[in-house]
């Protein structure tokens, strides 16, 4: 390999890192500003005086509590095909097949503890809705 292919090709991996963390960090930001936003607006329904609970509030609640496990899944589901192309990306590299780790029960754990994570919220965030709007 040549000193521009080398070249060519580092451009190539800095520039694919700098678009996942723009998308990781875009997914950050609407997971962390629906969050904040749901929190917001279940502390002000506490005053009736200063939000009213109509169908209008309910409505708003319900959208940016969904948007909580949505962003979620999302960055999960990022982080999980980066994982996958990193490590086509290595084998291809190295030209040879990558050796599966043994499995235990922390690496098991380490890979599904987020995803078991998510459905928790989920389930939370779902059942705050269903009992907003009963």
């Amino acid at each position: 390999m040549n000193q521009d292919d080398y070249n060519a090709r580092k451009r190539k991996e800095e520039l694919f890192h700098l678009f996942k963390e723009s998308v990781l960090g875009r997914l950050n930001f609407s997971i962390i500003v629906s969050t904040l936003s749901a929190t917001l607006l279940i502390v002000a329904t506490f005053n009736k005086e200063l939000i009213p609970v109509n169908d209008f509030t309910k409505t708003l609640l319900t959208i940016l509590l969904l948007l909580i496990p949505s962003g979620l899944f999302l960055y999960l589901y990022e982080l999980n095909q980066t994982g996958v192309d990193s490590a086509k990306a290595l084998k291809k590299e190295i030209n040879e097949d990558l050796k599966q780790r043994k499995k235990n029960i922390f690496l098991w754990f380490s890979v599904y503890f987020p995803w078991i994570g998510l459905a928790i919220i989920s389930f939370v965030i779902f059942s705050i809705i269903w009992i907003i709007w009963r």
